[in-house]
C-alpha cells in the first residue's frame, strides 16, 4: 500500500514536472500535444481602451512650379558606311624607294548607337487641400 500511494505521488510530480517543463520552453501547438490540470486561465484584456478625440486637420499647399526631366531621343542607333584607306609601305631596293600596297581601301560598316539628351521643363501644380495629420487628445 506505500508503495502504491508511492508510485501514485511520484508519477503526479512527474507529470506536473513535464507539464511545467513543456509550458516554458515551448506552446503546444510546437510539439503536437498539451498536458492540461483544471480549467485553462482566460485572458486578462482591459476591458475598453482609452477614450481618443480625432481631429482631422486640413492645410492648403499652394501652387508651384516643378522641374521635370525627360530622356528624349535625339538619333536612332544605326548602321554608317566608313571607307578605310589603303596602307603602303616604303620599301628599299638598291638605294631606291618605292611604295607597296600592303593592305587595299575597302568598305565596312560601323554601329553608331543612339543618342539621348536629357530636356528639363517647367510644370505648373495647382494648389490643393490636403488631409496634413490627425491630433489625438487622449481624455480621461
Amino acid at each position: 500500500m506505500m508503495t502504491t500511494r508511492l508510485n501514485t505521488r511520484t508519477t503526479m510530480l512527474l507529470a506536473v514536472t513535464v507539464g511545467l517543463v513543456l509550458a516554458t520552453t515551448a506552446s503546444a501547438s510546437d510539439w503536437g500535444f498539451s498536458i492540461g490540470f483544471g480549467r485553462p486561465r482566460p485572458v486578462l484584456v482591459a476591458p475598453y481602451p482609452p477614450p481618443v478625440a480625432v481631429r482631422m486637420v486640413r492645410e492648403w499647399v499652394p501652387g508651384h512650379y516643378e522641374t521635370r526631366s525627360e530622356q528624349v531621343l535625339v538619333s536612332p542607333a544605326h548602321y554608317e558606311r566608313q571607307y578605310v584607306a589603303p596602307v603602303y609601305e616604303t620599301r628599299y631596293e638598291h638605294r631606291r624607294a618605292y611604295s607597296v600596297c600592303v593592305r587595299p581601301g575597302y568598305w565596312t560598316e560601323v554601329y553608331v548607337p543612339a543618342q539621348y539628351e536629357t530636356r528639363y521643363t517647367q510644370v505648373f501644380s495647382a494648389g490643393y487641400y490636403m488631409t496634413a495629420g490627425v491630433e489625438r487628445h487622449w481624455t480621461r
